[in-house]
């Protein structure tokens, strides 16, 4: 079991509700499609209602084009209506696929008002002679803000479409198979010990919540689609990893074996910087999402390169930029800015006698006596061992990053500048569940060196707007260093 911070996506969302309109095909004008379905397309391509044979009707959407995984095309509509309470929907479509089934998706995708992922389920289209229907079961209650559904195209496609339907899926009575019912308790029994919500949680509707959600399964297999779905219901930080994603992360193959690892396949974001001026040094540190240690060490190593190469005498001081670090590990994080942050005691997951200490000492990042990630060779030490820090932040600065902004907290001569943080200041503590997926749960809130506790977004000690010409944060940041 290990402390781990990991990223979230930040989407907008629209400021009134909608509901789902014109999802059929078969009835509209002639023409171009109606106005609530959005689109992205090659240039020039102009998807038309026609009155070629639809199946049940006489009309269908006609859609032809030639996209990429890279640059995919895609139509969609919004529900942003709120739906009380658990409830299943299944969601099809008509669809008849002249040219590149494999590259026809079909999705619906659900997100919080604050436009974080609650699920997606997907539905690939077959190469089949005539109309073929497509079908999801997609789970909403009150945490879902949006409600998207459409067809994505990530290739050369030709097809009809004649409708799309919503529909409330009656609730689930049957008892889940053996084996399926086994592993849910094992999941709920690691939230019912150790969730940060433990003690507001209504397990016994957990429970039912979570056999709704996997009525008509029977499998361990099935939980997958849903799990991270029922975690956010809990808490927006929690979230469940299937056993492929484990050994992803890890860096392993299918059977275990450890992938070669080291910089020849390191293809994660490092952190960046340059002088500005002769006198002030910038980071910009960005998300950094890893369980492998080779690719954790070669991240804190390049950063403690980067610090060696842009330290010199007369500098003013630093500045760290957290506005790109959506989070992932935090450990190679620390442990790479500790020549800037300094020996010592930073943080804590949680302010209790259980409480887990994050301090940085001669290379490492450490929880408590634990080293988490050491750089390979000698530590960097600055040619001022106490430099004068500017953190800048904003809503992007989420999870992990999170830490790295606590860390600076109360520090001397630090000062953080920009927006408020993303607000996922919780410790991701990772269970392995039997199967070999991981389990990772909100279970303490951040606590700087004062022991001031988070749990939400931090405020910067300066807040400073954006504004459309230059950086007004980083300007701002640059200036308090020079002022001394």
């Amino acid at each position: 079991m290990r402390s781990l911070l990991f990223f979230v996506v930040l989407l907008r969302i629209p400021a009134t509700a909608q509901h789902f309109q014109h999802l059929s095909f078969v009835d509209q004008p002639l023409g171009p499609p109606p106005v609530e379905w959005v689109w992205a397309f090659s240039e020039g391509l102009a998807p038309i209602i026609t009155s070629t044979d639809g199946g049940e009707g006489l009309q269908a959407l006609h859609i032809q084009g030639n996209f990429s995984t890279s640059k995919a095309g895609y139509m969609v509509q919004r529900d942003t209506s709120r739906y009380p309470g658990l409830q299943a929907l299944r969601v099809t479509t008509r669809v008849h696929v002249k040219t590149g089934a494999p590259s026809v998706e079909f999705f619906a995708y659900t997100t919080t008002a604050e436009g974080n992922t609650l699920n997606y389920q997907m539905a690939r289209a077959e190469a089949a002679n005539g109309w073929q229907d497509l079908a999801l079961t997609c789970w909403v209650d009150e945490n879902v803000g949006i409600l998207r559904i459409g067809l994505q195209f990530k290739g050369e496609v030709d097809l009809l479409v004649d409708r799309f339907e919503v529909a409330t899926a009656p609730r689930a009575t049957a008892p889940l198979a053996p084996a399926l019912a086994n592993y849910t308790e094992e999941l709920l029994t690691l939230v019912e010990a150790h969730s940060l919500v433990r003690s507001s949680l209504n397990m016994s509707a957990l429970r039912d919540d979570l056999h709704q959600l996997l009525a008509g399964g029977t499998s361990v297999a099935d939980l997958q689609p849903v799990a991270n779905f029922f975690l956010k219901s809990i808490d927006k930080h929690s979230f469940y990893w299937s056993k492929a994603e484990v050994d992803a992360w890890r860096g392993t193959d299918a059977e275990g074996a450890e992938e070669p690892t080291g910089e020849a396949v390191f293809d994660f974001p490092i952190t960046t910087g340059h002088m500005i001026g002769e006198d002030v040094a910038y980071l910009n540190m960005p998300q950094f999402n890893s369980g492998n240690p080779a690719w954790d060490t070669y991240f804190a190593d390049t950063l403690h390169g980067l610090i060696r190469a842009l330290d010199r005498p007369g500098i003013k001081g630093w500045v760290l930029d957290l506005r790109q670090d959506h989070g992932g590990n935090c450990w190679p994080m620390l442990a790479g800015i500790g020549p800037i942050l300094g020996t010592g005691v930073c943080g804590s997951f949680g302010a209790g006698d259980d409480r887990s200490e994050w301090s940085y000492n001669a290379g490492s990042s450490m929880m408590d006596d634990s080293a988490q990630c050491t750089v390979s060779g000698p530590a960097y030490v600055p040619l001022d061992p106490h430099p004068r820090v500017a953190v800048i932040t904003g809503p992007g600065t989420a999870s992990s990053g999170e830490v790295v902004a606590v860390a600076f907290r109360g520090r001397p001569d630090t000062r953080s500048f920009g927006a408020p943080t993303a607000g996922y200041s919780t410790t991701n503590t990772n269970f392995e569940l039997s199967d070999g997926a991981m389990l990772f749960l909100a279970t303490s809130v951040y606590v700087d060196r004062e022991m001031n506790a988070y749990g939400e977004a931090l405020p910067p000690d300066e807040p400073v707007a954006d504004r459309v010409d230059g950086d007004a944060p980083l300007e701002r940041a640059v200036q308090w260093l020079r002022s001394r």
